[in-house]
């Protein structure tokens, strides 16, 4: 993971706008003080420092993707890390052999 919980946290409102961003190339502006912070933590980040023109459309995708990318691959790492956590606490099944009384002793149809 690259993000800190607390990084991850704070972009967490912003993951179908990173979502649309990623996977369809376009995005809503989420706001002037948004794209501040997310500017920040990618520049934490990778150290990627990206033109952040709030009036460029082009530059504000291209924030957005990057940022997108790294967020939602943390996100599917952590679902997994998850699953696989949920998975060792479930405990194995036991098998028991259950024998039961025949009631009839008529022969079924045929």
């Amino acid at each position: 993971m690259k993000l800190n919980k607390q990084q991850y946290d704070a972009l967490a409102p912003y993951e179908k706008h990173f979502d649309s961003a990623v996977n369809h190339r376009w995005t809503r502006f989420p706001g002037g003080a948004a794209l501040d912070m997310i500017h920040d933590i990618l520049l934490q980040v990778t150290g990627l420092n990206l033109p952040v023109n709030k009036c460029c459309s082009h530059c504000i995708l291209e924030l957005m993707t990057e940022m997108g990318r790294i967020y939602l691959s943390d996100r599917d790492e952590m679902k997994r890390t998850e699953v696989a956590i949920k998975e060792s606490l479930i405990p194995d099944p036991v098998k028991v052999e259950v024998k039961t009384k025949r009631k009839y002793t008529r022969k079924p149809k045929e």
